[in-house]
């Protein structure tokens, strides 16, 4: 197993010996990761927290990390982030960007999400109008479409004709970020 951590919020990982080399993201603050080659002695492997540039925090003064998108001391944006807007963390009250997955402090994600399905009959009187109701009012409680999977069904009506129909399912997703 290779141990390193992220150099933007510090976060451990292991990974196995065959993941060296290999790029990913840091699912706490998004910071692109490259997993160390473990053919190196740990002596020669060049730290992550050793790679930071002269970029200093506009908040606290700490040295920023190369590639983070946050300080990892006060968790404030760095220039990566300027004009994102930021919210304050529902369970530790620190600021958080509006994209984020979760809180780079604490881990708690900051969305929640839920699935909508809704269905359509040119023999159903009514249903596309009720599907689009439905559809509204979940936006209207601040919900977004993140996506959306149409399925097309074939039935019999009462008089044993065959018809169709449409079932549409959607992803939703809506941010536990507040303003104070």
């Amino acid at each position: 197993m290779i141990a390193f951590n992220c150099p933007g919020c510090h976060k451990d990982f292991q990974a196995k010996d065959e993941f060296a080399g290999r790029k990913t993201k840091c699912p706490q603050c998004g910071t692109a990761l490259l997993v160390p080659n473990s053919a190196l002695p740990p002596a020669s492997q060049p730290s992550p927290r050793a790679e930071a540039t002269s970029a200093s925090c506009s908040k606290c003064g700490e040295t920023l990390q190369t590639g983070a998108r946050f300080c990892s001391s006060c968790g404030a944006p760095t220039s990566k982030q300027q004009g994102v807007p930021l919210f304050p963390c529902h369970a530790c009250g620190r600021q958080v960007s509006s994209q984020a997955a979760s809180c780079p402090a604490c881990g708690q994600p900051t969305f929640e999400y839920s699935t909508l399905e809704t269905y359509y009959s040119p023999w159903n009187e009514g249903s596309k109008e009720r599907g689009q109701q439905k559809l509204d009012g979940v936006r209207n409680e601040g919900w977004e479409v993140v996506e959306e999977n149409d399925e097309e069904d074939t039935f019999q009506t009462r008089d044993g004709e065959d018809a169709w129909g449409r079932t549409t399912k959607y992803k939703l997703r809506r941010s536990l970020l507040k303003p104070r």
